[in-house]
């Protein structure tokens, strides 16, 4: 659904449409993930940030906003800053959770290659307009339709008869025959599709009780009911935390490491990574927020000492120009309350800027297995905790946890390879998804712990933070 047109505009403010309201015997919300995909109009007041939209108007907490609301559109456009993006009567606004392989990387906002769509991103507007009553559609992708949808039916959202006479077409067989009650206007009709009393409106307010979400909805509060129907402001919801497990041991903190390079060939990062591996450093390749393939590697206790390890490798030959990534260039949360969170959203971010990548870093050996752990080591090198580089010293490294304690960040473990050594390794990206280089040849990935595969050999998940 683009953007509404005037004709659209002009009969939901004269309100010329009908009110259908269903109540069916639990019937699961894939079922309406074309509807959502598709777009649906919802009431509101216009001539706010994106922001304010969400939190304030639809009732969702600033968190949830944050840790799974990945992708954003704005009228057709990427955005970054939900701050100053505004939407306006008539606008288009697009949700997604993460999203897998590059072109989720690239389209997340504030990810690390969001600067490689930047002439198609979502600019600042500069005229202000005052808060008023308007209407604006809404579209849901992947796990936010499971999560959002039910309470959005539940409240009510504003259809275009052939949207719904579509969306009745591809409902089960039995959904009708669940069908509890039906209503037209608040006029009880009996349980067959209601498409005869539909035929003289363009537009349907729906409302549909019973609609059955999946395992995320708690996150979604029911505050949502209220702020919808009426169309205005209300209080951000408080978003249920689960409390962190606090680990015996943590990661020492990365002192300052030498950066080098700025490659937009692969290969290149990958040989000069391949050289200073067989130096004994423990170097890896990354994807700068440039676009651009950079390397970089070391634990130096100073500046001093970086600059003349530094100096040595330029004076060989073997470097060029060279950066000093010093302890305050890592990531780190403004507010010291949500540091850990933070630090654990930012690694998985991280993880996901390699989505796609080949997998390059080599180093397989019969000893110590396919070179996974590599590609864990650079990720949290890059936020500034000092991970060991094998596999198995991952594992003694961290604090043991159960599967069910698993939070974004912490690392998981397989045996793939008989016997009882440790031979892969992935990061847990949160929904029973990790992130891991899977073996020679093939490129770095999203897979899911409910695989057999991974099933089967999973032995256990540590934690760092």
């Amino acid at each position: 659904m683009s953007r509404l047109t005037q004709e659209e505009n002009d009969i939901l403010n004269n309100r010329t449409m009908v009110s259908l309201h269903l109540t069916v015997d639990t019937t699961a919300i894939h079922s309406f993930s074309l509807l959502f995909q598709h777009g649906v109009m919802v009431k509101a007041q216009v001539n706010c940030s994106i922001r304010t939209m969400l939190c304030e108007q639809l009732g969702l907490s600033a968190q949830y906003v944050e840790d799974r609301v990945k992708t954003i559109f704005l009228d057709g456009r990427p955005v970054d800053d939900i701050d100053s993006a505004v939407i306006r009567d008539g606008s288009t606004l697009a949700l997604s959770a993460a999203m897998p392989g590059l072109v989720g990387a690239i389209l997340r906002r504030g990810g690390h290659l969001a600067p490689l769509r930047s002439q198609i991103a979502h600019r600042q507007e500069k005229k202000t307009l005052p808060r008023r009553k308007g209407i604006f559609v809404l579209k849901l992708f992947n796990l936010l339709i499971d999560e959002l949808g039910p309470n959005l039916l539940k409240a009510g959202v504003i259809v275009r008869r052939e949207d719904l006479e579509t969306l009745f077409v591809s409902l089960p067989e039995n959904f009708w025959a669940g069908c509890k009650k039906a209503q037209v206007d608040g006029r009880e009709i009996g349980g067959d599709p209601p498409l005869k009393w539909l035929k003289k409106y363009e537009l349907v307010m729906l409302r549909i009780d019973g609609i059955k979400g999946g395992k995320w909805r708690q996150f979604f509060v029911t505050s949502l009911l209220f702020i919808l129907a009426v169309g205005c402001g209300g209080k951000p919801a408080v978003v249920p935390t689960t409390e962190l497990v606090i680990p015996q041991r943590r990661l020492t903190r990365i002192g300052y490491a030498i950066q080098v390079g700025a490659f937009s060939d692969l290969n290149n990062a990958f040989r000069l990574t391949q050289t200073l591996q067989d130096r004994g450093l423990d170097a890896y390749y990354f994807i700068h927020k440039t676009g651009l393939y950079k390397v970089r590697f070391g634990d130096f206790p100073s500046k001093e000492s970086a600059c003349t390890k530094a100096e040595h490798l330029l004076a060989l030959g073997i470097i060029d120009e060279y950066y000093i990534v010093g302890p305050g260039d890592y990531p780190r949360s403004k507010d010291q309350r949500y540091a850990i969170t933070y630090l654990r959203n930012e690694i998985v971010n991280t993880a996901e800027s390699f989505i796609g990548v080949p997998y390059r870093w080599g180093g397989a050996s019969p000893e110590h297995g396919f070179d996974c752990s590599g590609f864990s080591m650079a990720v949290y090198h890059l936020n500034g905790l000092n991970l060991p580089r094998l596999s198995e010293e991952q594992w003694k490294a961290g604090t043991s946890i159960s599967r069910g304690q698993l939070s974004k960040g912490d690392l998981v473990f397989f045996v793939t390879s008989g016997g009882k050594k440790i031979s892969h390794v992935g990061i847990y990206a949160g929904e029973d998804k990790f992130i891991h280089a899977p073996g020679k040849n093939k490129r770095i990935r999203f897979d899911s712990l409910s695989r057999r595969y991974f099933r089967r050999h999973y032995v256990g998940a540590r934690t760092y933070l």
